[in-house]
């Protein structure tokens, strides 16, 4: 979706990273948002796993969930959901007290707190993302965040020494009162809910949040200089900004 283009340009032209890859398991097929994805990003083919200890994975976001583990495990760097938008330099975004891994926190009451897995930042071969495949030993397909964000919080809490949580990487409040003062603090707005919770929806079109991310990516796209921006990806966010508008989030 268009939508999710615009995340992607935010990072293009917001963090501007010296390397940015969007890995693929099956090719999706020609379509103007493809062309301009690979236009802003390296699309990198990457088989995904099947199977973890034996067990089938049920669907493609637990596919994704340990794809992200085996990159960072193996590169590093950071890893972003398809709705998260970057509105800030991202240089004084690094875990603190020699922690590998920095994670945005769930937390939407006193009762709900999780790791959310759709912000990570990990140095290569980080041991709590070995903890954290190793405990898909007790993989429970049939709830598609507890191996990702409620037994991650757990081993997080057990091993508060390798893993760094931050609430202002996490995502985006339920209640539309705080969209405004979240905004102004997180550089990375991870707007979970966007593409399929109607309550979402409804709260982001209520207060503008997504033109204020559009104005704020577009701002720094007219502000970059023909080696951050080349023609085709200049043409591709103009694409977007349009499209975005259209899309009935606005």
């Amino acid at each position: 979706q268009w939508p999710q283009l615009l995340a992607v340009l935010s990072v293009r032209a917001v963090a501007r990273p010296a390397a940015y890859h969007l890995y693929y398991d099956v090719l999706p097929r020609p379509s103007p948002q493809w062309r301009c994805a690979c236009a802003l990003v390296q699309c990198t083919h990457k088989a995904s796993r099947t199977h973890i200890f034996g067990v089938r994975l049920a669907n493609a976001a637990h596919r994704s969930d340990l794809m992200r583990l085996d990159l960072l495990e193996e590169h590093g760097g950071l890893y972003l959901d398809h709705d998260s938008f970057v509105l800030r330099r991202l240089d004084g975004v690094r875990c603190t007290n020699d922690r590998a891994v920095l994670a945005g926190l769930e937390s939407f009451g006193p009762r709900s707190r999780k790791l959310n897995n759709g912000v990570l930042l990990a140095a290569p071969n980080a041991s709590f993302l070995a903890a954290w495949r190793r405990d898909y030993a007790d993989y429970r397909p049939a709830t598609w965040d507890y191996n990702s964000c409620q037994r991650s919080y757990a081993l997080a809490q057990a091993q508060p020494e390798t893993v760094e949580m931050q609430r202002r990487l996490g995502p985006l409040p339920i209640a539309v009162a705080q969209y405004a003062g979240f905004m102004t603090r997180t550089p990375v707005l991870h707007v979970t809910g966007l593409f399929n919770a109607p309550w979402r929806q409804e709260g982001v079109r209520a207060t503008g949040l997504l033109r204020a991310v559009l104005k704020a990516v577009m701002r720094r796209v007219n502000r970059s200089s023909s080696s951050e921006l080349n023609a085709q990806q200049r043409a591709c966010a103009s694409l977007i900004e349009r499209r975005v508008l259209e899309s009935g989030l606005v």
